[in-house]
């Protein structure tokens, strides 16, 4: 399905322009096509909306039809609705950066996992209440019969009734 010139599928093609471009580094060889305009991309990603395609071709010594391509092999319909993306994308990676880049990461986390954990417990402690005034509880799992035939050892614990051993 597309939208906007942009595919929405979930391969390398769309899953953002620049694990895109990067994986292309990674995958290919220097000498290949890809691998040069994914570097050229990348080393001017800022400047390729006011970049022509026929300047890409030139500076990456391929054709024209060579730069299409490879638009279309990473997922855009055309030059134009990458060019169209360009403004998302690098706000996306000046976020990216501006919440990741902390001298120390650790120390910057820190408060929101230690709230995020007591959200969790809340909710659980939520969930633990309501289960044990509750007459009637039914658990469903997502364990299949060939994991119960190697783990058979699921129970429901409630404290009123004790352990029980699940079918």
């Amino acid at each position: 399905m597309k939208n906007n010139g942009i595919n929405k599928g979930y391969s390398i093609v769309r899953f953002n322009l620049l694990t895109s471009l990067l994986s292309l580094l990674n995958r290919n060889d220097e000498n290949d096509t890809d691998f040069v305009i994914a570097r050229y991309f990348l080393n001017h990603l800022r400047e390729l909306k006011d970049t022509s395609i026929y300047k890409i071709a030139d500076e990456c010594y391929v054709s024209r039809s060579s730069v299409q391509r490879f638009i279309k092999n990473i997922g855009y319909d055309s030059f134009t609705s990458m060019k169209a993306s360009i403004d998302e994308i690098i706000a996306h990676e000046d976020g990216f950066i501006d919440y990741t880049d902390h001298t120390d990461y650790l120390q910057f986390i820190s408060p929101s996992i230690t709230e995020m954990m007591k959200d969790i417990g809340s909710i659980l402690m939520g969930f633990s209440v309501l289960m044990f005034e509750a007459s009637f509880v039914s658990v469903v799992s997502a364990a299949d019969d060939d994991d119960r035939k190697t783990d058979p050892h699921h129970h429901l614990c409630l404290p009123q009734y004790g352990a029980f051993k699940l079918p």
